[in-house]
């Protein structure tokens, strides 16, 4: 993995923790948009690519409707199409209450296939 990709990675990590913490703040979304626009990383095959695109849509959803408190997973469908899926406030609650177990692999992870967490390997692989 590019140290370009890792970063985008960690901004994306940045912006998930945050709004599962609170809504952004104006100068946090700024902050981060700010950031964003600096990482232009080029994928170094097709697969890497792929990721740095589906990073890149991820933080461009987190940073889309700050005040709401949604972030964003990619779900790769088995026709290697993606679709970035909002979790809303409400149901980080609701895993923080009933399913802990639940609220640490999305947390933990940018992906879904089938609707379950998977990390970057499998990602890249299904993309």
């Amino acid at each position: 993995m590019s140290n370009d990709l890792a970063n985008l990675k960690t901004l994306y990590t940045a912006t998930k923790n945050t709004l599962l913490d609170h809504p952004l703040s104006a100068t946090e979304r700024s902050t981060f948009q700010t950031q964003l626009t600096a990482l232009t990383p080029l994928g170094q095959t097709k697969q890497e690519t792929a990721l740095i695109d589906a990073y890149r849509e991820l933080v461009a959803a987190n940073l889309s409707f700050p005040i709401h408190g949604l972030f964003y997973l990619m779900n790769i469908n088995a026709d290697h199409t993606t679709i970035a899926l909002p979790v809303a406030p409400q149901q980080v609650q609701e895993w923080r209450v009933n399913d802990r177990h639940l609220l640490s692999l999305f947390a933990q992870n940018a992906f879904l296939f089938k609707g379950l967490p998977v990390d970057d390997t499998v990602a890249v692989a299904l993309l």
